[in-house]
C-alpha cells in the first residue's frame, strides 16, 4: 500500500500480485496497470487517467480484477489527448450473454468522472465483445457472445463459407455444456481469429 499526497506513474509498468491501496491524489499518465485478478483502491484525492493508459484484467468466475474509487476518491478520464485501453483475458471460459462485471466499482462516497468516448475494451477470448456503460457511479463491462460472429467471419475470409452450412454454425452456437462439442468452442475461443477456419 501506498501513502501519500501525490503519487505519479508516467510510463511505467504497475503490476498487482495482491490486492493493493493507494491513498492519495494518483496520476496514470500513459501507465500500464497489470490488475490481473487483484483489486486496486484509489482513495483520499483527486485520481487521473491521462495520456495512453492500459488497464490489463483477468476475469475469474463471476469477479475480475478492477479499480476501487475508494473513500475521498475520485477518479478521471476526459479531456483531449486522454485514452485508456483495458484488455480484458477472458479466454479460460467461452463467453457469456449478458454477463456483467465492474471494471471500476465505487466505495462509501467515491466518485467516477468517466468519458465513455475515451474508452475502448479488447477481449483475448476469440468470441468475447464487452460493452461499456457507466451504472451507479461505476464502470460496469456486459459481456457478448459473438460465437456464429467470429466463424462466420473467418470462414468468408478463408473463402470456406460455402463449406460449412448454417446449421453446423448453428450447433457450435447452441453447444450443451459439459460435452465435446463445449471444448470444441473453448478451443476455438482461445485462438487468434484468423486460425478459427483452419480448425
Amino acid at each position: 500500500n501506498i501513502h501519500s499526497d501525490a503519487i505519479d506513474f508516467g510510463g511505467d509498468t504497475v503490476t498487482l500480485q495482491k490486492d493493493a491501496i493507494f491513498n492519495g491524489a494518483t496520476t496514470f499518465n500513459g501507465t500500464t496497470v497489470a490488475l490481473g485478478q487483484h483489486d486496486l483502491t484509489l482513495k483520499g484525492g483527486d485520481s487521473a487517467i491521462t495520456g495512453n493508459t492500459e488497464i490489463k484484467t483477468t476475469v475469474n468466475g463471476v469477479d475480475l480484477g478492477n479499480l476501487v474509487v475508494g473513500a475521498g476518491g475520485k477518479i478521471t478520464l476526459a479531456g483531449g489527448g486522454n485514452a485508456l485501453k483495458v484488455t480484458v483475458d477472458d479466454a479460460a471460459a467461452v463467453p457469456v450473454d449478458g454477463k456483467a462485471l465492474k471494471l471500476i466499482k465505487k466505495e462509501g462516497n467515491g466518485q467516477l468522472q468517466l468519458d465513455l468516448s475515451k474508452l475502448t475494451v479488447e477481449a483475448t477470448g476469440a468470441f468475447s465483445k464487452w460493452i461499456t456503460a457507466v451504472e451507479n457511479g461505476e464502470l460496469v463491462l456486459t459481456q457478448e457472445s459473438q460465437i456464429e460472429e467470429v466463424i462466420d467471419e473467418s470462414l468468408r475470409q478463408q473463402n470456406l463459407r460455402d463449406v460449412v452450412s448454417q446449421a453446423v454454425l448453428d450447433a457450435i452456437e447452441d453447444f450443451e455444456e459439459n460435452t465435446p462439442g463445449a471444448n470444441f468452442v473453448l478451443q476455438l475461443n482461445q485462438m487468434t481469429k484468423p486460425n478459427i477456419a483452419d480448425a
